[in-house]
């Protein structure tokens, strides 16, 4: 798995210095500047349309290999982004015989790894701190509990600064030992109406959930946790099926009171689709168990949306779920097809990758 994942890894690095290596000598990119003659542009348009073929199969074989366990924590391997700098160095100067060039980029990502994860803790504590209204005297009474429940975190992103570990924490699991201390300490210490604040706090819903960590990483566990990942989960994936969504609108346009039917119906899906994961290590969507499991909520989530779209519609969205290019295939159990080769001309940018980053609190969860 791992070998497979590097060679995925190495294959990105190799598909982008590729690319630019062959458009800029196409280009003239790096020679003294010339007159480009009709030719030469047909020669160019040529080429890249070439490329682009090349460039569906590519995409397709990363989109499996995207979605393969690990591959985030690959990536944000400080000698895996050495090594992809490289290839693309040597992609670009073929047959280069000079030394390759010493990347400063891993110390640079040590230090945004621990300035990412503190600035995201102490933005969680600010949001507690407003919401139980203490004054700057009580609420530095409290601080030290919060300073040892992060302490595990700190721990490891001590060890990612020195070179000893290079994986980012897997924030719940390394505070959920402690948080039972943790919230009886905070009980003990703040004034009763402002604990009952605190704990209600904690067990709301993120009124906006990003994949950096949030308040449930650090402050939730058991099911309570498992919950709070699959809500935030289902947030984060519909906005990626809803960008999809103006694809179908051009072949199925809706009115304002269908569409909203519609997409509460697909929403409503998402949430059943994480939900059905909440027990399992991992979510995955696109293994057979996975797509089995998916097209059991897929199947009716379509009879709700044919009461809605009415049979020629419901047709149109098997269509479009279905259709060569849809990354969002994943959400309903199909296994996205190869995009059909697009236009001679400029590539038009590329979808959102699905599944999306996995999140930094957990890694092994959605």
């Amino acid at each position: 798995m791992k070998k497979a994942l590097v060679a995925g890894a190495v294959l990105l690095g190799m598909v982008v210095g590729a690319v630019g290596y062959h458009l800029a000598l196409r280009c003239g990119l790096g020679r003294p500047s010339e007159k480009v003659d009709g030719h030469s542009v047909a020669a160019i348009q040529t080429d890249l349309a070439e490329i682009r073929r090349h460039l569906v199969g590519i995409e397709t074989r990363l989109v499996r290999v995207e979605a393969k366990p690990g591959f985030a924590e690959v990536l944000d391997d400080p000698a895996m982004r050495e090594r992809l700098a490289a290839v693309m160095v040597e992609t670009r100067n073929p047959g280069m015989v000079t030394p390759r060039p010493i990347m400063p980029g891993t110390e640079a990502w040590r230090e945004s790894v621990a300035t990412r994860f503190r600035s995201d803790y102490a933005r969680i504590l600010e949001d507690a701190k407003k919401a139980v209204k203490l004054d700057e005297a009580a609420w530095k009474g409290v601080q030290p509990v919060f300073e040892k429940h992060f302490g595990p975190v700190e721990a490891v992103l001590k060890d990612v600064a020195s070179g000893r570990a290079s994986a980012p924490p897997k924030i719940n699991e390394l505070v959920a030992p402690g948080l039972a201390n943790t919230l009886a300490t905070l009980q003990k210490a703040l004034p009763a109406d402002a604990w009952q604040v605190f704990d209600a706090w904690r067990k709301a819903e993120e009124k906006s959930p990003s994949w950096g960590a949030g308040k449930g990483d650090y402050f939730l566990d058991g099911e309570d946790y498992k919950s709070y990942q699959v809500k935030r989960a289902a947030v984060m994936h519909w906005a990626v099926l809803q960008s999809t969504l103006p694809g179908l609108y051009e072949k199925l346009p809706l009115e304002a009171p269908k569409k909203d039917k519609f997409e509460a119906a697909l929403k409503g899906h998402v949430s059943k689709v994480f939900d059905a994961f909440k027990d399992a290590p991992r979510v995955d969507l696109q293994s057979d168990p996975g797509r089995t499991k998916v097209k059991a909520f897929t199947a009716a989530t379509e009879a709700e949306l044919g009461a809605i779209l009415g049979r020629d519609g419901l047709q149109k969205f098997r269509e479009w779920k279905t259709s060569p290019g849809n990354r969002a295939a994943i959400y309903f159990g199909e296994v996205p097809k190869e995009p059909l080769p697009g236009p001679v001309g400029p590539p038009a940018a590329p979808p959102s990758p699905v599944p999306l980053p996995v999140p930094k609190g957990d890694p092994q969860k959605f």
